[in-house]
């Protein structure tokens, strides 16, 4: 499965080639993981180039107008000890290199994701579903070694000075997540915060819910249900890697709803996988009994008082999690909350939690 990097490192290094002609010859021969490996692989280097980048400016400035050359191999080395160490097969292409060929390597491996994407978007079922099964497995595992280095550095003081958050958004792409199909008009229908015409700011990152996933640990058989469903990322992500749980999305924009549901179908999971057009502040919703529910701070003050009432008449009768995303967790840790829920078990400094019924 390794030896598809080589070839990788060929079309990113190589000037002159026609390089989305090549990119299609050589992606059209791989398996369906081999080819997850490769987009992971891709999106990972784009952040790690960046990091590249800004590493061999801070080095040059350590020189303090000397003409003293950086050798980008070296100050590297550090790291691929460390945060880079998933890109060893990447190390010996930084030997003798200049800040101009990483330039040019920033080029081409952004090329090679779209062309990748592009060809994502064409696999038919079920290849498409074993790609993102296995680029979604394996994103996991990265979020989880970024997450050590994390903590690793925080005991030093320290910080990671790259961050994977956003490196893979462009799997939605794969799944036609369409977040240009918004109707301006809809906000004034509403009171609840809807944050349209947003792009993927409307979606939990998938770092957020890889890990929650790891970590919740939910029992087979159990229902999973997201309280604000955007265009369905939450229940792609669920329904790929638990196809032992039932999912739910409620979601008040009809539109995201529709696009949720077209790709769930895309993906052969939507007997399992539901998305609903519901608007959670109105007092006449029956509120669903769940293991699990997941909120990304899509609702006004009211709303939110509402529905943490309703997951409190939840947790009266069960065992329950609620996976809390950006400010959502304030709500949880106000005083007339405490008895009802756990601390929260916190990532990403606190922008993603995990509350437990007491």
């Amino acid at each position: 499965m390794q030896s598809y990097r080589q070839n990788l490192i060929f079309l990113i290094t190589q000037p002159h080639l026609d390089l989305k002609t090549e990119t299609e010859k050589f992606i059209a021969g791989l398996d369906s993981k081999v080819f997850a490996a490769l987009f992971v692989d891709v999106s990972f280097l784009i952040t790690a180039l960046e990091f590249i980048d800004g590493q061999y400016w801070i080095e040059d400035l350590k020189n303090d107008g000397e003409e003293k050359k950086v050798v980008i191999a070296h100050f590297l080395k550090k790291f691929f000890k460390s945060e880079l160490r998933p890109l060893l097969f990447f190390q010996s292409t930084l030997d003798g290199t200049s800040i101009y060929d990483i330039k040019f390597y920033q080029n081409t491996v952004l090329a090679i994701q779209k062309t990748i994407v592009s060809a994502a978007k064409q696999k038919p079922f079920p290849q498409s579903r074993e790609f993102a099964t296995t680029a979604l497995n394996m994103m996991s595992e990265l979020f989880e070694f970024e997450h050590q280095m994390t903590m690793k550095k925080n005991d030093l003081n320290q910080e990671l000075d790259y961050t994977l958050y956003r490196s893979f958004d462009c799997l939605d792409e794969c799944f036609n997540l369409n977040y240009k199909s918004e109707h301006p008009d809809t906000e004034s229908r509403t009171i609840e915060r809807i944050y349209l015409q947003s792009g993927v700011s409307v979606q939990s990152s998938y770092s957020a819910l890889l890990m929650a996933l790891r970590y919740v640990n939910l029992p087979s058989g159990s229902r999973f249900i997201d309280l604000g469903s955007g265009f369905g990322r939450v229940g792609i992500t669920v329904g790929l890697l638990r196809p032992d749980i039932e999912f739910s999305g409620y979601e008040f924009v009809e539109n995201r709803v529709n696009v949720a549901t077209a790709a769930v179908k895309n993906l052969g999971l939507d007997k399992r996988v539901k998305f609903f057009q519901q608007d959670l502040s109105d007092q006449n919703f029956a509120f669903p009994e769940a293991e699990t529910y997941y909120l990304y701070d899509p609702f006004t003050e009211e709303t939110y008082k509402h529905i943490i009432n309703k997951l409190t008449e939840v947790a009266s009768r069960k065992k329950i999690n609620v996976i809390t995303k950006g400010n959502a967790k304030l709500h949880f840790l106000k005083a007339e909350n405490i008895r009802t829920w756990s601390k929260p078990q916190e990532f990403r400094t606190g922008n993603f939690c995990l509350f437990r019924s007491n």
